[in-house]
C-alpha cells in the first residue's frame, strides 16, 4: 500500500497524519511533524510522491487520543480490573500484534495528559497518547517485516471514564522540564568541543541540541526522537525522552559521570560555573536498559518517569476478542520468502568447523560470490589483502538494505610491511569493480583536518565517497592532531550520511557515504599501536576492518577488466538476526564485528546479484570476522599518553610476542641450555633473551635509555623475572648472576 491508501481512512475521521521513514517508527530527518501533521490531502499527496513507501503516523491532539497496550489481552484486563464492560472501538495490531486502540477525547482524558506504566519486572505495560505524541498508522510496516492491520474497522467512540480512571490509577502526570533541571556552566564552556569529545552529533532545533543517537543507549530509540541537551547559552541540561532507557532518570551531572566512566577518559575543558555539586547530582544508578517503545513529546514539557504503583495487571484469562481475527488466514504475515528460509539459521555453521586459528586468510570459506571468484583470478595476489580491498571498493557503489537496517561503506586498512605490495592489491582492487563517476567518487588525498573532510563531501545529499590512500599514516596524523575532530566525524560517517562541524562561517552540514581504503606500513603489534593510538581508540579502531599477509608480492603489470554489477536491494531475512545473535553469544568483543558481518554479507550479496541474504552468504561473513577477531587478538590500539609509557607497551607486546614463538616450537634459546639453574631442561623454553628481543626490534636505538628503566619497573610490578645464574666461587660461597634472560609472569593471552 503507498502512503496515501494507508493515511486515506485516517484523514476522513479526521485525525492528522505525517509521513514515517520507510519500516521505521522515527520521521525524516527534515521534518517537523509536530508542526506539519494534517488532514490536508494535497499535502498528504505530496508526501506520496515523494515516496509512497512512507509509513504513516496518527497525532494525537485535541480531538483524539490512543491507548496502546505492549501486552496480551491488556484492555480486558483492564476491564475486568475495573468491573466494567470492554469498550468497542477503532482497533488496529501493532507490529508484534498487540492492540491499539482509537479513542475520541472527552474533558476527563485531555486533563490526564500523556502517560505511560512499566510492568513490575520491566516492559512497558501501556502508553496513554492524549496530545502531540503519536501512534503508527495501520497498513504501515513494522521494523521487524510485519504489517499493522485494522481489526476493527469502524469509528472511533468517546474514551470511558472508567478507562481515563484505570489510567490515572496505574500512572502519575508527566513532569515538565524545568529550567532547575539545569546548571549554570562557565564562561569559557564550548559546547560544539564538549560534544565533539564524547563522539555526540545531532542538530540544534531552538534552545536544544537533539541527539543523532541516545549517548547512553547509543542507538535512535525508535519513538523517542527528540533525546538531546539543553543548552542556552548560560545553563546546561539533558533529557533522554526513552522512559525505560537508563538516561531518562538522569541530570546531566549523572550523563557526563556516566560518559566518563564508559569512555575511561573524562573531559579536561572547563564546564560549570559552580564546582562543587551535591552527590546526587553525580550519583549513577544502576536501571533498566530495555529498549523503548515511547514517543517524542514537545519539547516544553519533557516527561520523566512517573512512579508507578506497584501494580501489574492481573493474570486473567480473558481476550480483547482480538485472538479470533489475529488468526485469520488473511492476516499471516508468511511469505513464500519465510518459508524457504524457516530453517536457514540451523543451516548456517555459526561455529567454524574447520576451526582455524593463526592470522593466515582462512581461504574460500570466508568469501563469498562474485567477489570471491574475482579475488580467486588474481592467483599472484594475497588474498588477505586483496579480499578485503574488494569489500571496500565494492562498499562505495550504490548497495542498499531494502529493509534500512544495515548499512554497506566500509572502512578498511591493509596491514604490512614496507614494500611488501599493499598497494598492488589496492590497486588491483580498484580496477577489478567498475566504480560509476570514478573521478568524483574515489579520492587519493587525505583530508588534514576535519574542514577539509567537509569540503571533499557534499552540502546537499549523501554523496559515494572512496578515500583511496597509500600511506593511511597521514589520516592518523591528523587525526592525533590534540583538539582534532576528525576522529569522531569519521566515526560518525561510519554510522550515518550526515554530519557536521565549526567552521570559519559557522557551524555547517554535510552528507556523505564515506568509505576509507589504505596501506599501514608495520612491522609488528608495537608498530600498530603506534599508529592507532589514543586518538583512535574511541571507537575508530573497531570501525575498521584489516587486511594482513606475510608473503611480499613482486608487482607485475595485469590486464585487467572491471567487473559490472547489477545491483538490487537486498533484503535480510528474519533468521538473520537470530543466527547473528547465536554467533556473538557471550563474546562481547563480537558485537561490532556483528556489524562488520552484517555489512559484508550485504555488499557481497548485492555484488552476487541476490536480492535476499543467504545462508552461505552469512556464514562466509562469520568466517571472515572470526579471522578480523584474531587479528584484533595481536593488533590492539595503543593507549600511550607519554613516550616511556609507548615504550613499555612495545617492549611488553615484543615479549609476548617472543614467549608465544618459544611456546609453539618448545624450543629454548640456544644459550639457555648451558646456564647453570635450579630449572629443568624441558621448562627452559620459557627463557627468554631480553636484549636479543630488543635487538631484534631495534628499541635499543627508538627508545634509548628507556629501555632500562621499562625493564626493571617491569621487574617491580611483577610483569617479569629476572633470571639469575647460579655461580658458586673459589671461596666455596653461593652467588646468584643477572643473566640477560628473563621469565614473564603475567598471564599471556
Amino acid at each position: 500500500m503507498s502512503f496515501l491508501a494507508i493515511a486515506a481512512p485516517f484523514i476522513k475521521l479526521g485525525i492528522p497524519v505525517f509521513p514515517l521513514s520507510p519500516r521505521t517508527k522515527i520521521p525524516p530527518a527534515d521534518l517537523h511533524f509536530l508542526e506539519e501533521a494534517t488532514t490536508d490531502p494535497v499535502k498528504i499527496a505530496a508526501w506520496d510522491a515523494q515516496n509512497p513507501n512512507f509509513n504513516v503516523a496518527l497525532m494525537a491532539n485535541e480531538d483524539f487520543c490512543f491507548l496502546e497496550f505492549d501486552i496480551k489481552g491488556g484492555l480486558s484486563k483492564a476491564a475486568v480490573e475495573m468491573n466494567e464492560a470492554l469498550p468497542i472501538t477503532r482497533t488496529q495490531a501493532s507490529g508484534r500484534k498487540f492492540g491499539h486502540y482509537i479513542f475520541r477525547h472527552t474533558e476527563r482524558s485531555r486533563s490526564l495528559g500523556n502517560r505511560s506504566a512499566n510492568l513490575e519486572g520491566g516492559g512497558e505495560w501501556f502508553s496513554f497518547r492524549a496530545n502531540r505524541k503519536y501512534l503508527v498508522g495501520a497498513g504501515s510496516v513494522h521494523p521487524n517485516g510485519t504489517t499493522y492491520t485494522t481489526l476493527r474497522d469502524i469509528e472511533p467512540i468517546e474514551i470511558p471514564n472508567w478507562l481515563c480512571e484505570f489510567i490515572e490509577r496505574h500512572t502519575a502526570p508527566a513532569k515538565a522540564f524545568a529550567r532547575t533541571d539545569t546548571l549554570e556552566v562557565s564562561d569559557e564552556f564550548d559546547f560544539d568541543e564538549f560534544t565533539a569529545f564524547y563522539d555526540i552529533s545531532g542538530e540544534w532545533d531552538d534552545c536544544w541540541f537533539i541527539a543523532d543517537e541516545c549517548p547512553v543507549a547509543e542507538y535512535k530509540h525508535s519513538h523517542s526522537t527528540r533525546t538531546g541537551f539543553f543548552f542556552d547559552g548560560e545553563s546546561l541540561g539533558w533529557h533522554c525522552f526513552a522512559q525505560e532507557c537508563r538516561g531518562s532518570e538522569m541530570t546531566i551531572g549523572q550523563l557526563i559521570s556516566y560518559l566518563n566512566e564508559k569512555t575511561g577518559n573524562s573531559y579536561r575543558g572547563a564546564i560549570w560555573e559552580q564546582q562543587d555539586f551535591p552527590d546526587s547530582e553525580w550519583e549513577i544508578e544502576e536501571l533498566d536498559d530495555l529498549e523503548p517503545e515511547v514517543d517524542p513529546l514537545p519539547l516544553a514539557s519533557v516527561p520523566v518517569t512517573p512512579s508507578i504503583p506497584n501494580r501489574s495487571p492481573a493474570e486473567y484469562d480473558y481476550t480483547d476478542g482480538l485472538e479470533d481475527v489475529l488468526q485469520e488466514p488473511e492476516l499471516s504475515r508468511t511469505t513464500d520468502e519465510d518459508e524457504q528460509n524457516s530453517c536457514a539459521t540451523s543451516t548456517v555453521n555459526i561455529s567454524d568447523p574447520e576451526c582455524h586459528d593463526g592470522l593466515d586468510f582462512p581461504g574460500r570459506c570466508a568469501m563469498y560470490g562474485r567477489l570471491a571468484d574475482i579475488a580467486e583470478g588474481h592467483n599472484r595476489l594475497q588474498l588477505g589483502w586483496l579480499y578485503p580491498s574488494l569489500l571496500v571498493v565494492a562498499s562505495s557503489l550504490e548497495i542498499e538494505d531494502a529493509d534500512g537496517h544495515v548499512r554497506a561503506n566500509q572502512y578498511g586498512a591493509l596491514l604490512g610491511p614496507v614494500h611488501c605490495g599493499k598497494n598492488a592489491h589496492m590497486d588491483a582492487a580498484l580496477a577489478s569493480i567498475f566504480v560509476p563517476m570514478k573521478e568524483e567518487v574515489v579520492l587519493e588525498d587525505a583530508p588534514g583536518s576535519h574542514s577539509g573532510l567537509m569540503i571533499q563531501l557534499s552540502r546537499d545529499e549523501p554523496v559515494h565517497r572512496l578515500l583511496f590512500l597509500d600511506e593511511l599514516i597521514n589520516l592518523f596524523n591528523a587525526c592525533g592532531i590534540q583538539g582534532s575532530n576528525l576522529p569522531s566525524m569519521l566515526c560518525t560517517l561510519w554510522n550515518r550520511d550526515k554530519t557536521g562541524g565549526s567552521v570559519k562561517k559557522g557551524r555547517e552540514v554535510v552528507y556523505g557515504k564515506l568509505s576509507i581504503l589504505g596501506g599501514l606500513a608495520i612491522n609488528d603489534a608495537p608498530d600498530f599501536s603506534r599508529v592507532f593510538g589514543p586518538h583512535s581508540v574511541k571507537g575508530l579502531y573497531d570501525r575498521f576492518i584489516f587486511g594482513f599477509a606475510t608473503v611480499h608480492v613482486r608487482y607485475r603489470p595485469t590486464r585487467t577488466v572491471a567487473a559490472h554489477f547489477d545491483l538490487k536491494p537486498v533484503h535480510f531475512p528474519n533468521w538473520v538476526w537470530d543466527a547473528k545473535d547465536v554467533w556473538i553469544g557471550d563474546d562481547l568483543s563480537r558485537g561490532r564485528l556483528s556489524e562488520h558481518a552484517l555489512r559484508i554479507a550485504l555488499i557481497t550479496a548485492a555484488c552476487n546479484g541476490d536480492q535476499l541474504i543467504t545462508a552461505p552468504c552469512l556464514q562466509a561473513a562469520f568466517r571472515f570476522c572470526e579471522w578480523q577477531q584474531r587479528l584484533r587478538q595481536s593488533f590492539k590500539p595503543g593507549r600511550a599518553e607519554t613516550k616511556d609509557a609507548e615504550a613499555f607497551e612495545a617492549v611488553w607486546s615484543a615479549l609476548r610476542e617472543q614467549f608465544k614463538k618459544q611456546q609453539k616450537s618448545g624450543k629454548p634459546h640456544v644459550k639457555a641450555a648451558s646456564l647453570v639453574l635450579d630449572m629443568e631442561q624441558t621448562d627452559r623454553w620459557k627463557l627468554i633473551h631480553f636484549t636479543d628481543v630488543m635487538n631484534s626490534k631495534s628499541y635499543y636505538r627508538q627508545y634509548s635509555s628507556m629501555i632500562g628503566r621499562v625493564r626493571k619497573t617491569m621487574a617491580e610490578e611483577g610483569f617479569i623475572q629476572e633470571v639469575r645464574e647460579i655461580d658458586e666461587g673459589d671461596n666455596g660461597k653461593v652467588k646468584k648472576t643477572r643473566t640477560p634472560f628473563i621469565v614473564l609472569l603475567k598471564e599471556v593471552k
